[in-house]
């Protein structure tokens, strides 16, 4: 099934049915004023922070978490730092002391602990409890110029569920990945660190995005060529275990599977379907992981007058948006 529509900016929601191949025109010739605030979304200023140039925007520079809210600053007095807000009672804590810019900052999903990377894939993290206190969980410092000088360092939290008769372990798993992907995983005393660098580091070349399964089995490695590797996580390592070339063969901007994360009871499998977006996010494919085969595609036209598009799912995996933070424009799939 086909089917195209047009995008053109009211607060008029498009329906459609499902199909394998929908295309979703946005219509340039809106040239209303956008409000700050649209029909359906209310917005509160919590804090205000502007910042000075686009070299920031590399990775992540904002995070949410629940009522926790991060984001990265610098001024001539505190230098590089990261803020962290509580929403609901206002209090706030300044990160400080970064030896160099930060790249990318994320909090786990199952705990509330952030993540903070800078571009010397120098790694901090920091658990901050409900009164807005932050404690240094783990820091992991590399030598100066130990990575590429164009790499760009990012993180990626193991989405951690635990088994249904084990509810309350506990697993602190985070990629870090540039060129080569390193796992570090924090047991339950927060100095006890594990590396596990992946096989075949020098085939990592480019690496894209880097997804760790739910039950902290498995990592997936999307490289910008167009090809996914699997490896399989155990006691001793990392093993290679599958290499997955989509069918389409174009430069690969992100990878995620839609598992509900939300919930330690569910009987759906882990990573039964997987998303990926090329032509920078404004071409979308899911695809079933038993077969590997495409079942659905979502194309945004026109390609060459969108921006960047960037993926992100919801939660309970029952929503993807796709947001253009050039443009002001959000998009969301049920």
């Amino acid at each position: 099934m086909t089917g195209e529509h047009v995008l053109n900016g009211s607060d008029t929601i498009v329906h459609f049915s499902g199909g394998t191949h929908i295309v979703l025109n946005v219509d340039g010739e809106d040239k209303r004023p956008r409000d700050r605030d649209s029909s359906r979304i209310y917005t509160q200023v919590l804090s205000e922070y502007k910042w000075a140039s686009e070299e920031c925007y590399n990775g992540r520079i904002l995070a949410v978490h629940e009522n926790l809210i991060a984001y990265r600053l610098f001024n001539e007095n505190t230098g590089e730092a990261v803020r962290v807000l509580d929403r609901i009672t206002s209090k706030r804590h300044l990160i400080k002391s970064f030896k160099h810019l930060t790249a990318d900052i994320q909090w786990a999903h199952h705990a509330p602990l952030l993540a903070v990377i800078d571009i010397n894939a120098n790694l901090y993290a920091y658990h901050v409890d409900k009164d807005c206190v932050v404690t240094k969980y783990l820091n992991i410092i590399r030598e100066d110029d130990s990575i590429p000088i164009d790499a760009i360092p990012r993180i990626s939290w193991c989405p951690y569920i635990p088994e249904a008769d084990e509810p309350h372990e506990e697993m602190h798993m985070i990629a870090v990945y540039y060129v080569k992907v390193t796992l570090e995983q924090c047991e339950k005393v927060s100095d006890a660190v594990m590396k596990l660098p992946i096989e075949n580091s020098s085939a990592l070349q480019e690496v894209q995005a880097v997804c760790l399964s739910p039950d902290a089995t498995a990592i997936a490695v999307a490289l910008n060529c167009g090809t996914v590797t699997f490896f399989i996580i155990d006691g001793e390592g990392t093993k290679f275990a599958h290499r997955w070339q989509p069918e389409h063969g174009r430069h690969i901007q992100d990878l995620v599977f839609l598992d509900n994360i939300t919930a330690s009871d569910t009987p759906e499998q882990f990573w039964k379907y997987a998303i990926i977006s090329t032509e920078n996010g404004k071409r979308i494919q899911l695809y079933d992981t038993e077969n590997w085969h495409c079942i659905a595609r979502l194309l945004f036209e026109p390609l060459d007058q969108l921006g960047k598009l960037a993926l992100s799912v919801h939660p309970t995996a029952k929503f993807i948006f796709l947001t253009d933070y050039d443009a002001a424009q959000h998009f969301e799939k049920y």
